[in-house]
Protein backbone atom coordinates (compact mmCIF):
# COMPACT_ATOMS: atom_id res chain seq x y z
CA UNK A 1 0.00 0.00 0.00
CA UNK A 2 2.86 2.35 0.79
CA UNK A 3 3.77 2.58 -2.90
CA UNK A 4 0.73 4.79 -3.39
CA UNK A 5 1.50 7.21 -0.56
CA UNK A 6 3.44 9.53 -2.88
CA UNK A 7 0.47 10.14 -5.17
CA UNK A 8 -1.90 11.11 -2.34
CA UNK A 9 -0.79 14.73 -2.52
CA UNK A 10 -2.24 14.94 -6.04
CA UNK A 11 -5.69 13.74 -5.00
CA UNK A 12 -8.15 16.50 -4.03
CA UNK A 13 -9.15 16.60 -0.35
CA UNK A 14 -12.82 15.97 -1.11
CA UNK A 15 -11.96 12.36 -1.99
CA UNK A 16 -11.73 9.74 0.74
CA UNK A 17 -8.81 7.40 0.01
CA UNK A 18 -8.53 3.86 1.33
CA UNK A 19 -5.82 1.25 0.82
CA UNK A 20 -6.34 -2.49 0.83
CA UNK A 21 -3.56 -4.84 1.91
CA UNK A 22 -3.15 -8.20 0.21
CA UNK A 23 -4.04 -11.07 2.60
CA UNK A 24 -1.04 -12.89 3.98
CA UNK A 25 1.42 -10.00 3.94
CA UNK A 26 1.17 -9.51 7.68
CA UNK A 27 1.13 -13.26 8.32
CA UNK A 28 -2.26 -13.20 10.02
CA UNK A 29 -4.33 -14.71 7.21
CA UNK A 30 -4.04 -17.24 4.44
CA UNK A 31 -2.90 -16.29 0.96
CA UNK A 32 -5.56 -15.74 -1.67
CA UNK A 33 -6.34 -18.60 -4.02
CA UNK A 34 -7.53 -16.45 -6.95
CA UNK A 35 -7.85 -12.88 -8.21
CA UNK A 36 -11.63 -13.36 -8.05
CA UNK A 37 -11.36 -14.27 -4.35
CA UNK A 38 -9.41 -11.06 -3.72
CA UNK A 39 -11.98 -9.03 -5.66
CA UNK A 40 -14.88 -10.46 -3.65
CA UNK A 41 -13.00 -9.91 -0.36
CA UNK A 42 -12.18 -6.30 -1.25
CA UNK A 43 -15.69 -5.57 -2.56
CA UNK A 44 -17.16 -6.82 0.70
CA UNK A 45 -14.73 -4.67 2.71
CA UNK A 46 -15.54 -1.60 0.62
CA UNK A 47 -19.29 -2.20 0.90
CA UNK A 48 -18.88 -2.10 4.70
CA UNK A 49 -17.55 1.47 4.38
CA UNK A 50 -20.76 2.45 2.67
CA UNK A 51 -22.92 0.81 5.34
CA UNK A 52 -21.05 2.53 8.20
CA UNK A 53 -22.68 5.92 7.74
CA UNK A 54 -20.84 6.90 4.57
CA UNK A 55 -22.90 7.29 1.44
CA UNK A 56 -20.70 7.00 -1.59
CA UNK A 57 -22.60 7.30 -4.84
CA UNK A 58 -19.60 6.44 -6.95
CA UNK A 59 -16.12 5.05 -6.49
CA UNK A 60 -12.80 5.29 -8.30
CA UNK A 61 -10.27 2.46 -8.19
CA UNK A 62 -6.54 2.46 -8.85
CA UNK A 63 -3.89 -0.22 -8.70
CA UNK A 64 -0.42 -0.96 -9.96
CA UNK A 65 0.85 -4.16 -11.53
CA UNK A 66 -1.30 -6.99 -10.17
CA UNK A 67 -3.22 -4.38 -8.16
CA UNK A 68 -4.59 -2.92 -11.39
CA UNK A 69 -6.03 -6.27 -12.35
CA UNK A 70 -7.48 -6.68 -8.85
CA UNK A 71 -8.91 -3.14 -9.01
CA UNK A 72 -10.65 -3.98 -12.30
CA UNK A 73 -12.11 -7.22 -10.96
CA UNK A 74 -13.16 -5.52 -7.69
CA UNK A 75 -14.87 -2.77 -9.67
CA UNK A 76 -16.93 -5.44 -11.46
CA UNK A 77 -17.84 -6.98 -8.08
CA UNK A 78 -18.95 -3.57 -6.76
CA UNK A 79 -21.81 -3.61 -9.25
CA UNK A 80 -23.39 -6.29 -7.02
CA UNK A 81 -23.65 -3.61 -4.29
CA UNK A 82 -25.27 -1.04 -6.61
CA UNK A 83 -22.27 1.28 -6.37
CA UNK A 84 -21.21 3.03 -9.54
CA UNK A 85 -17.53 2.70 -10.37
CA UNK A 86 -16.55 5.87 -12.26
CA UNK A 87 -13.07 4.81 -13.36
CA UNK A 88 -10.39 2.21 -12.86
CA UNK A 89 -6.82 3.49 -13.18
CA UNK A 90 -4.21 0.83 -13.82
CA UNK A 91 -0.48 1.50 -13.46
CA UNK A 92 1.84 -0.86 -15.37
CA UNK A 93 -0.79 -3.57 -15.49
CA UNK A 94 -1.09 -6.39 -17.97
CA UNK A 95 -3.14 -9.55 -18.10
CA UNK A 96 -1.71 -13.05 -18.34
CA UNK A 97 -2.39 -13.20 -22.08
CA UNK A 98 -0.28 -10.09 -22.68
CA UNK A 99 2.64 -10.86 -20.39
CA UNK A 100 5.09 -11.82 -23.12
CA UNK A 101 3.25 -10.90 -26.31
CA UNK A 102 5.31 -7.70 -26.78
CA UNK A 103 8.65 -9.56 -26.66
CA UNK A 104 9.82 -10.98 -30.01
CA UNK A 105 10.38 -14.74 -29.79
CA UNK A 106 14.07 -14.23 -30.64
CA UNK A 107 14.51 -12.20 -27.41
CA UNK A 108 12.74 -14.60 -25.06
CA UNK A 109 14.74 -16.62 -22.57
CA UNK A 110 16.45 -19.76 -23.78
CA UNK A 111 15.34 -23.09 -22.36
CA UNK A 112 18.49 -23.29 -20.21
CA UNK A 113 17.86 -19.80 -18.82
CA UNK A 114 14.24 -20.68 -17.99
CA UNK A 115 15.36 -23.88 -16.24
CA UNK A 116 17.89 -21.90 -14.16
CA UNK A 117 15.20 -19.39 -13.21
CA UNK A 118 12.79 -22.19 -12.29
CA UNK A 119 15.39 -23.91 -10.10
CA UNK A 120 16.33 -20.62 -8.41
CA UNK A 121 12.72 -19.79 -7.48
CA UNK A 122 11.97 -23.38 -6.49
CA UNK A 123 14.94 -23.32 -4.06
CA UNK A 124 13.90 -19.90 -2.73
CA UNK A 125 10.40 -21.26 -2.13
CA UNK A 126 11.74 -24.32 -0.29
CA UNK A 127 13.86 -22.00 1.85
CA UNK A 128 10.88 -19.76 2.62
CA UNK A 129 8.64 -22.75 3.34
CA UNK A 130 11.28 -24.29 5.63
CA UNK A 131 11.88 -21.13 7.67
CA UNK A 132 8.14 -20.44 7.83
CA UNK A 133 7.57 -23.96 9.15
CA UNK A 134 10.38 -23.59 11.72
CA UNK A 135 9.00 -20.26 12.92
CA UNK A 136 5.56 -21.78 13.36
CA UNK A 137 7.01 -24.73 15.27
CA UNK A 138 8.69 -22.30 17.67
CA UNK A 139 5.51 -20.22 17.98
CA UNK A 140 7.19 -17.20 16.40
CA UNK A 141 5.94 -15.04 13.57
CA UNK A 142 7.33 -15.75 10.12
CA UNK A 143 9.87 -13.09 9.13
CA UNK A 144 8.71 -10.41 6.70
CA UNK A 145 11.39 -11.47 4.20
CA UNK A 146 9.83 -14.93 3.76
CA UNK A 147 6.19 -13.81 4.06
CA UNK A 148 6.73 -11.17 1.39
CA UNK A 149 8.45 -13.63 -0.96
CA UNK A 150 5.66 -16.21 -0.57
CA UNK A 151 2.96 -13.57 -1.16
CA UNK A 152 4.74 -12.30 -4.30
CA UNK A 153 5.19 -15.84 -5.63
CA UNK A 154 1.53 -16.61 -4.93
CA UNK A 155 0.42 -13.39 -6.61
CA UNK A 156 2.48 -14.14 -9.72
CA UNK A 157 0.77 -17.53 -9.91
CA UNK A 158 -2.66 -15.88 -9.51
CA UNK A 159 -1.96 -13.50 -12.40
CA UNK A 160 -1.03 -16.38 -14.69
CA UNK A 161 -4.13 -18.40 -13.74
CA UNK A 162 -6.62 -15.55 -14.05
CA UNK A 163 -8.90 -15.21 -17.06
CA UNK A 164 -9.98 -11.61 -17.56
CA UNK A 165 -13.61 -11.17 -18.53
CA UNK A 166 -15.07 -8.00 -19.95
CA UNK A 167 -16.70 -5.42 -17.77
CA UNK A 168 -18.63 -2.25 -18.50
CA UNK A 169 -16.14 -0.03 -16.68
CA UNK A 170 -14.07 2.89 -17.91
CA UNK A 171 -10.39 1.91 -17.61
CA UNK A 172 -7.32 4.14 -17.88
CA UNK A 173 -4.07 2.25 -18.44
CA UNK A 174 -0.86 4.09 -17.60
CA UNK A 175 2.43 2.50 -18.60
Amino acid sequence: ILNYKKILRFIPNEFDVYGLQCPGVLGQSALASSISELAILYANDISLLNSNGNSYESIYFAGGSMGGLVAFETAKEMQEFDLKVENVIMFDTFGPQEAFSHIPSTQRQSLLSRIKTFIYYRCKKWEADFFSFMAQLKGRPVSHKYRHFLVELNNYSLINQHKVSEGDIKVHLLR
